[in-house]
C-alpha cells in the first residue's frame, strides 16, 4: 500500500510542476532494471523531460545491524549523497528511514520525512505479545529492548534535521 501511495504523492508533485529526481534505494535484486525504466517512463514529463528523473542505486545492504548498534555501508550511500547533492534541491522527502538516514548528510534548506510502522515500537510489541504467549519467551526481551533503543538512537540521528516528521502508522 505504501508505495502507491508514494506514486500518487510523487505524481501530485510533478503534477503541481515540481523539478524531481527520485533516488531508488534497491537492496539486493529488488526491481530489475526494466522496471525501474517502465516506472520512469510512466512518470516522464513529456512537455518537459529535465522535469523527472529515476536513479537506482543498488545495494547489497544500505546498513549493517546488531542488537547494539546500526550503522550506514559507506560504498552503499555514496552514490545516494552524491546525486543527492549534485541535483541541488531545494526539499528532501524521504519516504522511509533509510532515505532520512542516507541523506542526512546532504544540506538542503527543508526536509519531510513520511515514516510508516516505527522500528523501534514494533520490536518491542513484538517481543512483548511474544512473551504474552509464552512466558519461556520472557528471556528474549532485553536483547529485544536492546536492539529497541538502538534502532531508537538512529530515528533520532536521522531525523534531527527534518523539518517535518510524519509518523502515518504510530503503534
Amino acid at each position: 500500500a505504501s508505495v502507491v501511495l508514494f506514486y500518487h504523492y510523487i505524481d501530485r508533485l510533478k503534477r503541481e510542476g515540481y523539478r524531481i529526481h527520485h533516488i531508488l534505494l534497491l537492496p539486493g535484486e529488488n526491481w530489475p532494471q526494466s522496471t525501474v525504466d517502465e516506472y520512469a517512463a510512466n512518470m516522464a514529463d513529456l512537455t518537459d523531460p529535465s522535469r523527472f528523473h529515476v536513479t537506482a542505486v543498488r545495494a547489497d545492504r544500505f546498513y549493517t545491524e546488531s542488537r547494539q548498534c546500526h550503522r550506514l555501508v559507506p560504498s552503499a550511500v555514496k552514490e545516494v549523497e552524491t546525486t543527492a547533492r549534485a541535483f541541488g534541491a531545494d526539499i528532501i522527502v524521504a519516504f522511509d528511514l533509510l532515505a532520512a538516514w542516507i541523506t542526512d548528510s546532504v544540506e538542503v534548506p527543508r526536509r519531510i520525512v513520511w515514516l510508516g510502522d516505527l522500528n523501534f515500537q514494533t520490536i518491542l510489541y513484538h517481543a512483548w505479545y511474544s512473551a504474552r504467549e509464552s512466558l519461556f519467551k520472557m528471556r528474549h526481551l532485553p536483547s529485544n529492548w536492546l536492539a529497541s533503543r538502538s534502532w531508537k538512537r538512529v530515528y533520532r540521528d536521522a531525523l534531527k534535521s527534518a523539518n517535518k516528521v510524519i509518523v502515518a502508522s504510530d503503534s
